[in-house]
């Protein structure tokens, strides 16, 4: 079950690229908190990086701060590896963390089943937005809805967003298959109830947009891969 607006963050301490561990305490003067799954495979992560790059950067100064986090399997997907990871924010300068949750408990308890995928918390750390970042992955130019900056807004101002919940858009996490789980590095721990997957499944649906179908793919475009 996907943690639900109005409930409080769930804490966790995972490393991150800089070589530095990384928990939600460590942020407790920040009004705003976003913990957003995240990985460097997605197209829908890649098409929305460089928006929440420079959002991140807009905000930084108004006491708003991003988490990234990727929980996923680096055996199936190689470009998901810590050693990619760190790649991958050098080269984009991430002006946030970049944590890896490689025994993939801090995804199963925040419910997360897409990247990118947004749980962004008040300064009490109560979910106020889950979600994706606004309704147009394919064209910045075509956005109506600026989901999470509206969020971002309602928040600073102290007030509940008016969408507090949209569907997250992207890839499927990718789950290490069962038997292959093995514990974190770096003494990465998260400290919440297990969250079970659905009875029957071993993980959630592909990619989707919205809700999809059982075993239903949703292809990137235009011309790209799926995810």
């Amino acid at each position: 079950m996907t943690l639900a607006t109005n409930q409080q963050i769930i804490p966790f301490t995972l490393p991150g690229v800089d070589a530095k561990t990384y928990s939600p305490d460590g942020f407790r003067d920040v009004t705003a908190l976003a913990v957003i799954f995240w990985c460097n495979h997605c197209p829908y992560v890649r098409a929305w990086e460089d928006r929440v790059i420079a959002l991140q950067r807009e905000y930084t100064g108004r006491g708003v701060r991003f988490v990234l986090i990727n929980s996923n399997d680096p055996q199936k997907y190689p470009e998901d590896s810590f050693e990619q990871m760190q790649a991958r924010a050098r080269l984009k300068a991430y002006p946030f963390p970049y944590l890896f949750d490689e025994s993939q408990e801090v995804a199963r308890h925040y419910g997360a089943t897409r990247t990118p995928e947004i749980f962004l918390f008040d300064t009490a750390r109560t979910l106020r937005y889950h979600g994706a970042p606004d309704d147009n992955s394919e064209d910045p130019q075509a956005v109506r809805q600026h989901y999470l900056r509206d969020a971002i807004e309602a928040v600073l101002a102290g007030q509940a967003p008016v969408m507090a919940e949209t569907p997250p858009r992207g890839c499927s996490i990718k789950w290490r298959q069962p038997g292959r789980q093995r514990p974190g590095p770096r003494g990465a721990s998260v400290s919440a109830a297990p969250r079970s997957l659905p009875r029957g499944r071993s993980a959630p649906p592909a990619c989707a947009r919205g809700s999809p179908r059982p075993g239903q793919e949703i292809p990137w475009r235009p011309g790209g891969s799926g995810c």
